[in-house]
């Protein structure tokens, strides 16, 4: 068993790294501000709870992948259907994004699974003055996931 402790000491203090604990039920709300205040990274990423590891491999890809190197953007037709502009216009278009927050909405609207498995993003929202504020890709994107869904089931 590896305990929060034992990763803080490990992890080196910088606010340009982000960590991403895959396949387990270790983050939290309370653990990732722990974790967040006490490394001082840019976001930590994993799920709520327990999944098996084929899952937790392809959205941590797929989270990667969107964070690094962007993803296609897509358009809505007037009936609410999604499709990429590719077909329209022979080329396309790519969207990015350097906030790890944005990254896991864009990630819930295309992988709603990343949703269901309760895959995570935690940042701290450090305003001069105040207390950090606890920052929940999860919570945040709840709603537009539920419309996402109810326009998918509406078709």
């Amino acid at each position: 068993v590896i305990r929060l402790d034992s990763l803080i000491d490990y992890c080196t203090p910088s606010p340009r790294t982000g960590y991403i604990f895959g396949a387990c039920d270790f983050l939290q709300p309370d653990t990732a501000r722990k974790f967040l205040l006490a490394t001082g990274a840019r976001f930590v990423a994993g799920y709520q709870k327990e999944i098996p590891w084929t899952e937790s491999m392809l959205v941590d890809s797929l989270f990667l992948s969107y964070l690094l190197g962007g993803t296609m953007k897509w358009v809505r037709t007037k009936h609410g259907e999604r499709v990429p502009p590719l077909r329209q216009t022979e080329n396309f278009e790519i969207m990015r994004s350097a906030s790890p927050q944005r990254v896991a909405g864009m990630l819930y609207r295309d992988f709603p699974l990343a949703h269901d498995i309760t895959f995570s993003c935690f940042t701290l929202d450090r305003k001069q003055g105040r207390k950090p504020a606890l920052d929940n890709s999860f919570e945040t994107y709840r709603r537009s996931v539920d419309r996402a869904r109810r326009l998918v089931r509406d078709l």
